[in-house]
C-alpha cells in the first residue's frame, strides 16, 4: 500500500474493507490487521477477530496463525486453547512456521492439547527448519532433542 502515491491509510482501509465484504481472502486478512494496530481506522479487536476469522476459513494460513493467537490470548473473543489449538494446527500443516511453534508449546505445555512431546519436539523442529529463529531457542531451552 502507498506505492507510486502518498501513503493514505484511510483510503486502504475504505478499498480493503469493499473488497473483503465481497469475499476476498487477503483483503479480509489484511482487514483484520487494520482493525488490529488500528491502521486507516480505530483499533477493534472484535472487528479483528470477525475479518481474521472470515479468512481463516478460507484457508490463509497467516490468518489462521492470528484466529490462533486471538483464541490464546483473549484478543476479540474469549480464550478457548482447544481452537487455539485448531488453528495453529491448520496454518502450522501449511507450513507457517510461527504457527508450528506455537502448536509445539501447545503439545509440551499441555494446554489445549494432550502433552506430547514428541510432537512438540517434530513440530519445533519444523518451524526452525522453516526458518523461525524462536524455535531453536525453545529446542535447546526444553530439550527437546530428548524426544525425537
Amino acid at each position: 500500500m502507498g506505492k507510486g502515491t502518498l501513503k493514505d491509510e484511510k483510503q486502504a482501509f475504505y478499498w480493503c474493507q469493499k473488497s473483503a465484504k465481497q469475499g476476498h481472502i487477503d483483503a479480509q486478512y489484511s482487514l483484520g490487521i487494520m482493525f488490529y494496530r488500528g491502521k486507516g481506522t480505530l483499533k477493534d479487536d472484535i472487528k479483528s477477530f470477525f475479518w481474521s476469522q472470515k479468512s481463516a476459513e478460507q484457508g490463509h494460513m497467516n490468518a489462521q496463525y492470528n484466529l490462533a493467537h486471538m483464541y490464546e490470548l483473549g484478543t476479540g473473543v474469549s480464550i478457548d486453547y482447544e481452537q487455539a489449538f485448531y488453528w495453529y494446527q491448520k496454518s502450522a500443516e501449511q507450513d507457517n512456521s510461527a504457527a508450528q511453534c506455537g502448536l509445539a508449546l501447545m503439545y509440551y505445555s499441555g494446554v489445549g492439547a494432550l502433552k506430547n512431546y514428541k510432537k512438540a519436539a517434530y513440530w519445533t523442529r519444523k518451524s526452525y527448519e522453516n526458518g523461525y529463529e524462536e524455535a531453536k531457542k525453545l529446542w535447546e531451552e526444553l530439550e527437546l532433542w530428548k524426544y525425537e
